[in-house]
Parts: structure tokens; sequence; C-alpha cells
């Protein structure tokens, strides 16, 4: 019995010997692997920030990239240091990939059209997109979906899926947009000192930019009035309060000047056609013929009153 004790102390000892020091030094080499992974990525993060021409996208998906490659590394290193084959490892890590893969395509294609949103730009934070009905600002592009801010202060996921294959209007890649106001008249006898007076306001604005010219035109003349519309160009920033100081700002430098503006701003409400069966049926005054009324008969008293239709029968 002793010697079997003996025995069983000396390869305990030897494992311990043989695994311990392996088994610490993996576990050392996890925790550096853990802290240089984020200490790197965070110093990555800081260099990138730096080039404001980067997308904060690029910088995220690199920051990312950098901690999950070096904390990978560690997971290797340990393994080897167990004497266990990585090769059989990564083997089987790939067999289980090709089967998630097939199970998460949904999945994946976002994957895809997340690192083809990010390569090819088509999208970047801080834009005012509108994209599925949902118009706001991008506040991150993910590799698998995106968020956007609305101006009613609601946060809106959207599927990569979705913005690389539909439809997505950028209202801040070009930088400027163009805005449109229509201002009618009263009547038709100061056109000229209209028009005059609708560039003068419109060149004043420092908002509005110089290049292209901005255009007061004509665009309809009826018996309600002479309607102007404006055009002008202002930066992606300062189009809406551009567009709300420009309505403002209009309507009381006309009056100022005794140019009378138009009650009727807002369309007009067609008035129903008339049907056939009316129309055929009415007289002179277009008033429609009256129902054929029962003979009357005169009573004692001298009053009328109506005479009862005979039946059938009688």
């Amino acid at each position: 019995m002793q010697p079997n004790l003996e025995q069983m102390g000396r390869i305990l000892g030897e494992l311990i010997v043989k695994y311990g020091f392996a088994t610490a030094a993996g576990i050392v080499i996890l925790i550096l692997g853990w802290i240089g992974g984020n200490w790197t990525a965070r110093w990555t993060r800081s260099r990138l920030v730096r080039n404001r021409t980067l997308d904060l996208s690029y910088v995220r998906l690199i920051e990312n990239a950098i901690r999950y490659a070096i904390m990978a590394l560690a997971v290797v290193v340990v393994l080897d240091q167990f004497g266990i084959e990585t090769a059989a490892i990564i083997a089987v890590l790939a067999s289980f990939a090709i089967a998630i893969g097939l199970a998460l395509q949904g999945t994946l294609s976002n994957l895809a059209a997340g690192l083809m949103i990010l390569i090819l730009r088509l999208i970047r934070t801080g834009e005012y997109i509108e994209a599925e009905n949902n118009a706001g600002v991008v506040q991150t592009i993910g590799l698998f979906f995106s968020t956007i801010n609305t101006k009613e202060g609601v946060c809106v996921t959207i599927p990569n899926t979705l913005l690389w294959t539909r439809v997505v209007r950028n209202f801040s890649r070009i930088g400027q947009k163009r805005g449109e106001l229509e201002i009618t008249l009263a009547g038709h006898e100061k056109m000229d000192q209209a028009c005059t007076l609708l560039k003068q306001i419109l060149v004043r604005d420092k908002r509005i930019h110089p290049d292209p010219v901005p255009v007061v035109e004509v665009k309809d003349i009826s018996d309600g009035g002479t309607r102007f519309a404006t055009y002008f160009w202002t930066s992606a920033e300062d189009y809406w309060p551009t567009l709300v100081a420009m309505r403002t700002e209009l309507k009381a430098v006309l009056e100022q000047n005794g140019i009378e503006l138009s009650s009727e701003e807002s369309p007009k409400t067609a008035k129903p056609a008339r049907s056939k069966s009316s129309g055929a049926s009415s007289t002179s005054g277009d008033k429609p013929l009256s129902a054929p009324t029962a003979p009357r008969t005169r009573t004692a008293r001298g009053q009328t009153k109506p005479k009862k239709r005979e039946s059938a029968g009688d």
C-alpha cells in the first residue's frame, strides 16, 4: 500500500510540474492578451481619430479587428503550451463556420452589405439620409445593422441589406440644398417691383450661396393674382433655418413696400361637378323641378286637401 501511495504522489508531482507551469503560463498569456488587445485597440483609435478624413465607422471597425486578433493569437499560444495541435482545431472551427453560415444566410448578407457600405463609403456617420421612409442623422454603421436618429428623437435601426439594395437619399453628401418658396400677390400692377425686391432679399442674405445665382420667376398669372417662385441654394446645415426666415422676411418686406399679398395662399378646393341627372331635371334658374302633387279638392269650409288616389282594383 505504501509503495502505491508513493507512486501516486510521484506521478501527481510530475503532472503538477509538467502542466502546472503550463497552466499558470496560459493564464498569464490570456491576461496579457486581453490587456494588450484593449490597450493596442485604444492606442490605434486615438491615432486614427486624428485623421479627420477617415470616417468614424472605419475607426471602430479597425479597433475591433485589432482587439480580437490579439486575443485570438493569445488563445492559439495557450493551446500550443498544452501541446494541442491548432491545425485540427482550425479545421473543426472551419466546419462549424460553414454550418453556421448556411443557417444564418440572412445575417451574413447583412455582414457583407455592411462591409461593402464601409468600403465604398455609401453613407457616413453624421450625414442626413432617408431610407425605408425614415429620415435622420446616421449615428452608427455596424457590420450587421446601422442606426439613424430622426428629427422626432427616435432611434431607428435598419439592416444593412436594406441600405445596400434599396434607394437611399443622402441630403448631406453634396453639401448644399436648393430651397424653393412661393408667394402670391393680390394683383398684377406691381409685378416688376415685387420681383426686384425678392431678388434683393435673396442676394442680401449671407446664408444663401451666390453660385448658383438665386432665381425669381413668375410661375402663374390668374384672376386670383400673380404667383412668384423663388429658388436659392444654401448649405445643408442652414437649409431649414434659412427656409423659415425667408418665408417670413419675403412677406414682411413686400407688405412694407405697399405690395398687397393674396389672402388665398393655400390651394382652392375644387367644387363638385354637377351630375347629369340634376342638370337634366333643372329649369331656368338652376332649380330642380318639383315632384308632381296630387289634385286637391275643396272641403265644406273652403279648405283644400289632397284627393286620395284610387287603387287599381277600384
